[in-house]
């Protein structure tokens, strides 16, 4: 990925690039807290979450299919905008997204905010950017990768370019990336069935409460639905549900889309707890043991003739076949698992999107909306699963909210 040029323009009319940072190995979570809160920043693209080609940082819920890639900002008075000019990646999605220090989305801090910037974009999808003079945007028309793109990072108004891709610069608030960690909120499990609080809720997924949304780095222009499990000794955890139209492949893809519904959907399985990485999963393939990430996307996904997928949720990858396996990891075993469902650049017209759930917490609420598109969880014997498959009888699981 040839990642964007990021300049400083000044109000005294200087200017100054941040070159790219010559570090891109981390040792540590440690070193990367450090990194990106180390003042003054002096070079771009520091630190990059689980980037395969580097130090695989897996923190913070990231997906396994997608790169993040970081820049720290200074911001003070004397800033007039950054400016950041780049290229069209090969790729199926892309996105510029300003976020606080704490790596709270604009979205989520602006709702009560009376400030002319936050009329613009608070964050911007690849077919949200408009293209130099001269190229073209193959996620907007057929075009080759590679077209150029400035967008303006901007403190006010009148800063603005006139027909220019902007988005309002982040406030410069006194939080850090550490507080990401400290804020979310813990999970507390009440799990058998036998000695659950009437407090709990059955093991459904549903929209995340606020606090979640805040303090995870989320992306506006995806919708998430989690679910707390637990590893339980002798079951397996079941997912199913209706795959939409989702495109497939690396390749840039036009949207709007009529033939599609949506950009992306994935599975994935968290360790709850800080620092919130997907697991891994261990595996004999008969020609040696490899490792599995506990992440599963839409064109892995098996379907059946009727376009259900049926994912295994286990410690151990099972015999079955014509299902998918997201490993439940065989560490932590004492410790909740977060699992993930990502609807990613939804069609506003599909009406079975988590984008459409409005009820945090409420997981009935949240299957209703979805109808067959929910991904309905249910946990089984392992015994019950190796026989009879997703027929299985359900075994009562809760968490509290």
């Amino acid at each position: 990925v040839k990642l964007p040029t990021v300049v400083i323009e000044y109000y005294d009319g200087s200017t100054k690039e941040l070159l790219p940072c010559k570090k891109k190995s981390l040792e540590s979570l440690r070193s990367y807290i450090k990194l990106v809160t180390q003042k003054p920043v002096t070079c771009s693209w520091g630190v990059a979450i689980n980037d395969p080609n580097k130090f695989n940082l897996n923190v913070a819920l990231p997906e396994k299919s997608a790169t993040y890639f970081n820049t720290v900002l200074n911001i003070d008075e004397t800033v007039k905008r950054f400016v950041i000019k780049g290229e069209y990646p090969n790729a199926r999605y892309f996105s510029i997204t300003p976020y606080t220090n704490t790596l709270a989305s604009l979205e989520e801090i602006v709702k009560d905010v009376n400030n002319p910037m936050y009329d613009y974009p608070l964050a911007l999808a690849d077919y949200q950017i408009n293209p130099d003079s001269g190229y073209v945007n193959p996620f907007q028309e057929p075009a080759a990768h590679g077209g150029k793109y400035t967008v303006y990072l901007v403190n006010k108004p009148e800063d603005a370019p006139a027909n220019g891709n902007v988005l309002p610069m982040p406030p410069n608030d006194p939080g850090s990336l550490a507080d990401l960690f400290a804020n979310l909120p813990n999970v507390v499990n009440c799990y058998p069935e036998e000695e659950a609080p009437e407090s709990c809720n059955p093991m459904k997924f549903f929209l995340p409460f606020p606090e979640y949304s805040a303090a995870a780095g989320n992306n506006p222009t995806s919708g998430y639905l989690m679910s707390f499990l637990k590893y339980v000794h002798g079951t397996v955890i079941l997912v199913r549900g209706k795959l939409a139209r989702v495109a497939a492949g690396t390749a840039p893809v036009i949207w709007p889309n009529s033939r599609l519904d949506m950009r992306f959907f994935s599975f994935c399985n968290y360790l709850a707890a800080t620092p919130y990485p997907y697991l891994k999963g261990d595996y004999d393939t008969g020609l040696g043991v490899d490792r599995q990430a506990a992440c599963v996307r839409d064109d892995e996904l098996i379907l059946d003739s009727q376009g259900y997928y049926h994912v295994v949720i286990s410690r151990d990858k099972p015999v079955r076949s014509g299902h998918n396996w997201v490993p439940m990891s065989k560490s932590f075993k004492l410790a909740d698992r977060l699992l993930l469902v990502r609807n990613m650049n939804v069609d506003p017209q599909f009406p079975h999107s988590v984008q459409k759930v409005t009820k945090p917490g409420d997981w009935e609420h949240a299957r209703d909306v979805m109808a067959e598109y929910y991904p309905d969880l249910k946990r089984c014997r392992i015994s019950d699963y190796q026989s009879m498959g997703f027929d299985c009888p359900a075994l009562p699981d809760r968490y509290l909210k």
